[in-house]
């Protein structure tokens, strides 16, 4: 019964951020973590380009909070945004630059 839980808990996960990755474009977002606390639940993007996230005055940051809290039913969400410092070593960072200026 637990096995159960746990497995549709991972789905999910998955579930969440694959939809993050997708409304934000794979190329900008490397990681998304997903916490859970006793407060509520934290939400950790990682990219190289923070600014593009977060959007003029944290406008793109609330629309992503809504999307999760309507979708997700996130009751007390909290997002953080973690910015890369080097991106060149962040191999979901440099994947899609190198992919497109190699040539097949």
């Amino acid at each position: 019964m637990e096995e159960k839980q746990t497995v549709k808990f991972k789905k999910d996960e998955f579930a969440i951020r694959e939809s993050i990755k997708k409304m934000l474009g794979k190329g900008k977002v490397s990681k998304v973590k997903i916490e859970y606390t006793p407060v509520g639940e934290k939400v950790i993007i990682s990219t190289n380009k923070p600014g593009l996230i977060i959007g003029r005055g944290g406008e793109r940051l609330n629309e992503i909070a809504e999307y999760l809290k309507k979708n997700f039913k996130f009751e007390n969400l909290h997002l953080e945004i973690d910015e890369i410092r080097e991106p060149e070593f962040d191999s979901q960072m440099t994947l899609p630059l190198d992919w497109k200026n190699s040539a097949l």
